[in-house]
């Protein structure tokens, strides 16, 4: 992903663009260009190098001079990398960086590449280069799914259409199969899992004997994802080794309401949510309410210590291991977790009634699982529940 992003012109301070550029005066300051030689490595590393001017500029007008020279460098670089260009990600570089400088020269007042820049995709859709025109389409649909929320239902499915086409178009492109992956989970976390279940049933057949790596890689966390927007109403498998080295007994929390939290010591809202839980679990518990933590910490002595520290008396999955730990924790690629907290919530029949079960309505939902709630009475002295002996 490319670091460019779009900057505005406040006041008279500095832009932060990112532009390479060689200066040796402030007094019509030059700006080098990329060599003529240059690989599509290079060009691409030339876009995103960051420079500024070598000597502060004496006027607003000598300021604003150095970036246009910078951004039309920019630029020109961009240009030769859409010419020689062969990888995706270097073709989408380029048309995100000639974007960029466009609006930030419309931004320094030349109006043209304003107008550019506000329609440089639907442009470069049309492209005579296959794989140009694909690259714009991309991230034109990026830019819809930047801003889903605004969308309305139409603008989404286009949305959804277009990535389905793009994969039917090259089902063996690593970025349209991103794109897929990223507009179904997007739609899925955004109240629109017809939208996305619909993708991903496309998009899914599409993986099977895909020889690329990385779609290899991906393909599980792309059926995770899957498995989790059907969730709802459906039962929920859970499996793993607590943090003390035992094996959870899912089944045995079956006649209790289960809130499986996926989390991370690293993650603030989840240490914002804990205080929350934890009462919930006090009140609760007693009738009924238990809770799984699933951390993707990648460290279990970071997780150990937390728990300690925070006293959290509820059993907690934690990966060991390199390749099964942080989000590659088997229940995380199981579930296509992607972002935390993610708070599962089980009845007691096992069966998902909420898939983020979060803040006042985490309680509201415990009352119409569970009866009227009752003070959970203090353990015995020297007596741990089930989940706490299985942490040690």
């Amino acid at each position: 992903m490319s670091r460019l992003s779009y900057v505005a012109v406040v006041g008279f301070s500095c832009l932060g663009l990112a532009s390479a550029a060689v200066g040796q005066t402030t007094e019509g300051e030059t700006v080098g260009e990329a060599p003529a030689d240059a690989s599509p490595v290079e060009l691409l590393q030339y876009i995103e190098a960051e420079s500024q001017p070598a000597a502060k500029p004496a006027s607003r007008e000598q300021q604003f001079q150095y970036h246009r020279k910078a951004s039309w460098a920019k630029i020109r670089a961009a240009n030769r990398l859409l010419k020689i260009g062969r990888q995706e990600s270097h073709l989408a570089a380029a048309l995100r960086a000639k974007r960029h400088y466009l609006g930030v020269l419309g931004q320094l007042g030349e109006k043209k590449c304003r107008e550019q820049c506000d329609c440089f995709f639907s442009e470069m859709c049309q492209d005579e280069n296959p794989a140009i025109a694909s690259a714009a389409r991309r991230l034109a649909a990026y830019d819809k799914l930047n801003n889903w929320r605004e969308l309305g239902p139409n603008e989404k499915e286009s949305v959804r259409s277009e990535a389905q086409a793009l994969l039917e178009q090259s089902p063996g492109s690593l970025e349209n199969v991103r794109l897929a992956s990223n507009v179904a989970n997007v739609a899925g976390n955004s109240g629109d899992e017809p939208l996305a279940i619909q993708l991903l049933d496309y998009m899914l057949p599409t993986l099977e004997g895909a020889t690329d790596k990385q779609i290899q890689e991906l393909a599980p966390k792309v059926e995770g994802l899957s498995r989790r927007l059907r969730l709802p109403g459906n039962p929920m498998e859970l499996s793993g080794t607590t943090l003390g080295g035992g094996k959870l007994d899912w089944e045995g929390y079956r006649g209790k309401v289960v809130l499986v939290d996926f989390w991370a010591t690293w993650c603030g809202p989840c240490i914002a949510e804990l205080p929350n839980v934890r009462r919930c679990y006090e009140k609760y518990q007693a009738i009924g309410f238990e809770v799984v933590g699933v951390s993707l910490d990648e460290s279990p002595e970071a997780v150990a210590q937390f728990l300690e520290q925070n006293k959290v008396p509820w059993a907690t999955l934690c990966g060991d291991a390199a390749e099964n730990s942080g989000w590659n924790h088997p229940m995380a690629v199981r579930y296509g977790i992607r972002r935390l907290p993610q708070a599962i919530l089980v009845d007691a029949d096992g069966r998902v009634v909420h898939m983020n079960a979060k803040g006042e309505q985490l309680e509201s939902l415990l009352e119409g699982l569970l009866a009227d709630p009752v003070a959970a009475a203090p353990p015995a002295e020297g007596k741990q529940s089930r989940d706490a002996v299985a942490q040690q």
